[in-house]
Parts: C-alpha cells; sequence; structure tokens
C-alpha cells in the first residue's frame, strides 16, 4: 500500500469515526410508557412495544454533522502533522 492511498484511508476512516462521535452525543429520547421516540441528532427513530420504525432525517443536521466531522479530521492532521515535525 503507498504512503500516499494509507494517509488517505486513515483520513477516511477518521472522520467516519469522528461523524459517529458526534451523532452519538447528540442523542436524545423521550418515553412514553410503551413509546419511546430517539433521535441521534440526524436520524429520527419511533419504538412502538418491541418494534422500532424509521420516522426520517434531518437532512440540514446531517450536514451540519458531516461539516463538522470533515472540519475536526482536517484539525487533527493539522496538529499531528506539526507535533511530527
Amino acid at each position: 500500500m503507498s504512503a500516499h492511498l494509507r494517509v488517505s484511508a486513515s483520513a477516511y476512516v477518521m472522520t467516519v469515526l469522528l461523524f459517529l462521535v458526534v451523532t452519538l452525543l447528540q442523542y436524545g429520547f423521550v418515553s412514553t410508557g410503551a413509546h419511546e421516540d430517539a433521535a441521534f441528532g440526524w436520524l429520527l427513530l419511533h419504538r412502538d412495544g418491541a418494534q422500532w420504525s424509521f420516522v426520517g432525517i434531518r437532512i440540514g443536521v446531517l450536514l451540519i454533522d458531516l461539516i463538522l466531522a470533515i472540519c475536526l479530521t482536517w484539525l487533527l492532521s493539522k496538529i499531528l502533522r506539526r507535533s511530527r515535525a
């Protein structure tokens, strides 16, 4: 594996991991007995008894989360590049 490909792969993996962290930090739910509404920032779910169903996606929040993950990856790469130099 070439060095450029390795750096690109690690940047993509870091972006995905940061996206998952940002999404999980926005977790919230409302429980009303057997019914529960869960929100992972951009992903909306509903539980009725033992069955989960997809409610919707908030596109604006999804775009903000993606941009935030990309910017955090870029910032971390700059910090790590300076510390190695």
